[in-house]
């Protein structure tokens, strides 16, 4: 199944100025998806973690990763988050993703 519409968005909040190095999260998924099923890239306007589905599954945990700095692990503040995500095929259309309120968790750098 390849699916490229977004399923979750993953909040983060840094306070540095909007659009720098500092600033620019980068995401990733560091346990729980061993298969690749799920992809995670920053919307550069909002810095949001989006989440798309790319192979078919029914229920995940997966602890994803934000660092800032662009992504730089030598330089950049990182934080991580569970999120369990769910999908549901309803009426044999696109799966519809049902986020648990721990998906509503947002990354924070003091």
């Amino acid at each position: 199944m390849r699916n490229s519409k977004v399923v979750a968005n993953l909040t983060v909040i840094d306070r540095d100025q909007p659009h720098t190095a500092n600033w620019n999260a980068v995401y990733r998924i560091v346990s729980g998806d061993p298969s690749g099923h799920f992809t995670i890239r920053t919307d550069p306007v909002t810095n949001d973690g989006m989440v798309t589905v790319v192979k078919k599954v029914s229920q995940y945990s997966v602890i994803i990763q934000a660092t800032d700095m662009e992504g730089n692990l030598n330089f950049g503040l990182s934080n991580t988050a569970t999120a369990i995500i769910s999908v549901t095929d309803i009426n044999d259309n696109p799966p519809e993703l049902t986020a648990s309120t721990d998906m509503q968790t947002a990354f924070r750098y003091v």
